[in-house]
């Protein structure tokens, strides 16, 4: 029997998900039952959630991977949809209350209107014609230097617990707030080299299936990973690079079947640790950040709303009316750890944060984002457009959706698509 490229992703999912719930049992949950992971009641009323909510998200599992809005829609079933249905209210609570119901349709509703949106047909003659095509050597160089300046503006004022200690690596992310604080130039300046430039060159290096010039965006994250012990974006550059490689082979489909060997490879060893030394480093390490992590701090958020709105301090139209980030608020209120910046999907934080109406517009800015590098993909077949689309998905797990923009460079990554040739040629030109 052949089985379609949706049904193997579905089945994947299906697979990875089982794992981690087994995982989150019998290993996390009981490591981590100190910063507050609750047990799974595994009765009637969870596996009719998990059935109806679970069936309901992989329906919109994408068929084909024709457009860049395809990878959010897998994304965000993947990273933060999927995990809240099977591990839901693992902060506390009932997995029926109307504030579950409520988080699970605000993580949902994108996946629909991105998907509605991104079919409705437009005339080709409004998409804008590239007429301005920067050889992509030079592009590669100049986006470099300007990566390089950063590092040592950076360097010239580390922080004191700067190192390569795995251990310490949360102490330097709090000191480095001080040392770059934020608003300030230098700290735009290393978000968006860390979370759009650096993830950009690799995607470049992949391109030109020249494999040394991805130690650039490495060696890149190495100097932030000493200065304020940030992880997260070399997962971000290994899959850019890998992606630019499937793009310009016309196989970008393949970077999902890399994802879901890789997560079903890391459940199973994280199943044969287990069995000789009841702890698995790999779950805890590896898949906890990914899975089951969103799960808890989503669960918290809920817990927040609900607090919120009977003390009047959250309203359903304008959101939280407190002093501060809602993030670090629930970080520090509810996670109970001081100055604990509780990122969580874009989408919820823009319910918390500003209500509906802040969480419509949002929804409306992503929408329309990811309709219009859909529809420059589908004119000019620029293989760039599906990374702007990747990486902005990747990084609405955890970031703002306005904020990703300016911040975090996807605004600078955009253009530099747009305006760096794509001609095979080009890259070898001198």
């Amino acid at each position: 029997m052949i089985i379609s490229k949706r049904g193997k992703v579905i089945t994947s999912l299906i697979l990875i998900f089982f794992g981690v719930v087994y995982l989150y049992v019998f290993l996390l949950q009981p490591e981590n039952s100190y910063f507050g992971y609750k047990k799974i009641s595994f009765d009637v009323r969870y596996f009719l959630w998990v059935f109806i909510f679970g069936g309901l998200t992989l329906f919109y599992v994408p068929k084909t991977y024709d457009r860049p809005s395809s990878f959010f829609v897998l994304l965000q079933i993947l990273l933060c949809v999927m995990p809240f249905v099977i591990l839901p209210v693992i902060y506390g609570g009932d997995v029926w209350d109307w504030q579950s119901v409520l988080i699970y349709f605000v993580i949902f509703l994108p996946i629909v209107i991105v998907t509605s949106v991104s079919r409705v047909k437009v005339n080709k003659t409004l998409i804008f014609n590239l007429n301005l095509k920067l050889n992509s050597k030079s592009m590669f160089f100049i986006v470099s230097l300007f990566c390089l300046f950063v590092i040592l503006l950076a360097l010239s004022n580390a922080p004191s617990s700067a190192g390569f200690s795995f251990a310490t690596s949360y102490v330097r992310r709090l000191e480095g707030r001080d040392c770059y604080p934020a608003g300030s130039f230098i700290a735009y300046s290393i978000s968006i080299v860390m979370n759009g430039l650096a993830p950009l060159l690799a995607f470049w290096a992949g391109c030109y299936r020249e494999k040394f010039k991805v130690l650039i965006p490495i060696i890149i994250w190495l100097s932030f990973y000493y200065l304020i012990g940030i992880k997260f974006p070399l997962f971000m550059i290994v899959l850019s690079y890998f992606f630019g490689e499937f793009c310009m082979r016309g196989e970008s489909f393949r970077i999902i079947n890399l994802l879901m060997v890789s997560l079903l490879a890391l459940v199973f060893l994280s199943f044969i640790e287990s069995v000789f030394s009841e702890y698995s480093y790999v779950a805890d390490y590896l898949l906890r950040r990914p899975f089951t992590l969103p799960s808890f701090i989503i669960s918290a958020f809920q817990h927040f709303i609900s607090d919120a709105y009977n003390h009047n301090d959250w309203f359903l139209f304008s959101g939280y009316t407190g002093v501060g980030d809602v993030t670090f608020y629930v970080g520090e209120h509810f996670l109970g750890h001081a100055g604990m910046n509780a990122n969580t999907n874009a989408f919820l934080v823009a319910l918390a944060s500003g209500g509906v109406i802040k969480y419509v517009v949002t929804c409306l800015i992503v929408s329309v984002y990811f309709k219009v590098i859909d529809e420059v993909y589908l004119k000019h077949k620029k293989k760039s457009m599906l990374f702007c689309g990747f990486i902005y998905s990747l990084l609405l797990m955890e970031q703002s959706a306005t904020t990703i923009f300016l911040s975090s460079g996807i605004m600078f990554v955009f253009i530099l698509s747009l305006i760096t040739s794509e001609n095979r040629g080009a890259y070898f030109d001198n």
